[in-house]
């Protein structure tokens, strides 16, 4: 993916820079960077192994790397990872089984600690560590990334022109001062999105480029970015490596989905707005409907009124387990106020970011309004009742 985006930047510069080897200098003695993760339960509840890899942009920006990796036993919550590097780069951490794919920022000589949780999802960039300025630096940067881009998308749609034109002015302005201010080769990584956000712009950003390869012609990564310098084909290991990762992610995107027939057992536990995980055995009746839903779905919110019925004629004997699918949390406790459902049992099968759990993942839902009727024993009864079947179905229960 790196190489792409490389190469999709240097077309946006459409060849203004012309190929030339930069001036020789040293690149400086490689050094260790450590990083330590501590795991949750979730994370170390079986076997598995965790990688640290990369791109070595002192050699290439197609040069991928495997720094580290070490076999997780289940039940290990702390696992010690290490490179050697010869200035500012980012290390890839990879689980082949279970947990998250994230960047961390790191510098030689340094050591960062990160907790590292279910709730982190499959996916995301960066996360602020317990340990580790260098990370937390660009953490809080990209941060500020993404305050920018979600006022450049709100901007747009209240279509007010002369605001946008001020905050990205102001974009503009903090990241040219950013990469002027630039200590190492790390800091020119806020290059590609001035080239992205401000195609307008390539005569200003050419010339800083240009003094960008200058003044860091040690990273032959960034000079081959910045077109000053072809890069190098890749080595059989660097796309072994990259067929290796692939593999690992096809086999990790593959989970086993639950058995959802009539009869059989189903125990599931999904966390509440407070993050605490509840157990549909917690409820603690004769009869519990698994609901999942979203705010967004109307023929879901159409139902509750019945759900509500149900509840009301049957009190301490039945009670409803709402799994909302809403990525939006805010969406997900707007709409509970506004259909007053707080007699529900609220969870969400979502993570922070969005992303689907696992969890939900092999419930395997593809269509809402769903639901799962099961009894004392965990066990369902029924499946996808609508309209009156609901309180038909609970009377022929309640009557046997």
């Amino acid at each position: 993916m790196k190489s792409t985006i490389y190469i999709y930047l240097c077309a946006l510069l459409g060849g203004v820079l012309n190929f030339q080897q930069p001036q020789t200098k040293p690149v400086p003695e490689k050094k260790k960077a450590k990083v330590i993760l501590l795991l949750d339960d979730y994370i170390c509840s079986e076997d598995q192994w965790v990688y640290l890899h990369g791109f070595k942009d002192w050699v290439s920006g197609n040069e991928r790397v495997i720094f580290d990796s070490a076999f997780i036993p289940k039940g290990q919550h702390r696992i010690e990872l290490q490179g050697e590097i010869p200035f500012e780069t980012e290390f890839k951490v990879f689980f082949s089984r279970k947990g998250p794919e994230f960047y961390i920022p790191v510098e030689p000589d340094s050591c960062v600690i990160m907790n590292v949780e279910e709730t982190d999802g499959e996916m995301f960039y960066y996360k602020k560590a317990v340990q580790g300025k260098f990370n937390n630096e660009y953490y809080d940067y990209w941060q500020k990334t993404i305050a920018y881009r979600n006022k450049i998308r709100r901007l747009l749609a209240e279509d007010k022109k002369d605001s946008l034109e001020q905050v990205k002015a102001e974009r503009f302005e903090f990241l040219t001062t950013r990469l002027k201010a630039a200590k190492s080769s790390w800091d020119v990584r806020g290059y590609n999105m001035i080239n992205v956000e401000f195609p307008e712009k390539k005569q200003e950003t050419t010339a800083l480029a240009k003094q960008l390869a200058e003044k860091f012609p040690y990273n032959l990564s960034l000079q081959e970015f910045l077109r000053k310098k072809k890069p190098i084909p890749i080595s059989k290991e660097s796309r072994r490596i990259g067929e290796h990762f692939s593999a690992l992610r096809k086999a990790k995107s593959v989970i086993d989905t639950l058995n959802l027939s009539l009869n059989q057992p189903l125990i599931i536990a999904f966390p509440d707005a407070d993050g605490n995980k509840v157990s549909t055995k917690d409820l603690g009746v004769d009869y519990t409907l698994i609901d999942f839903w979203a705010s967004w779905c109307k023929p879901c919110r159409e139902e509750i009124p019945r759900i509500k019925a149900a509840i009301q004629k049957f009190p301490g004997q039945f009670k409803v387990y709402a799994v909302s699918l809403d990525a939006n949390r805010e969406a997900w406790q707007k709409a509970i106020i506004e259909d007053s459902t707080q007699m529900f049992k609220h969870l969400i099968g979502t993570y922070p970011n969005g992303q689907p759990s696992r969890l939900l993942r092999q419930l395997n839902i593809k269509v809402i309004p769903a639901n799962f009727l099961i009894d004392k024993e965990q066990r369902i009864i029924a499946k996808n009742l609508r309209g009156e079947q609901l309180i038909q179905t609970l009377d022929s229960l309640m009557n046997q």
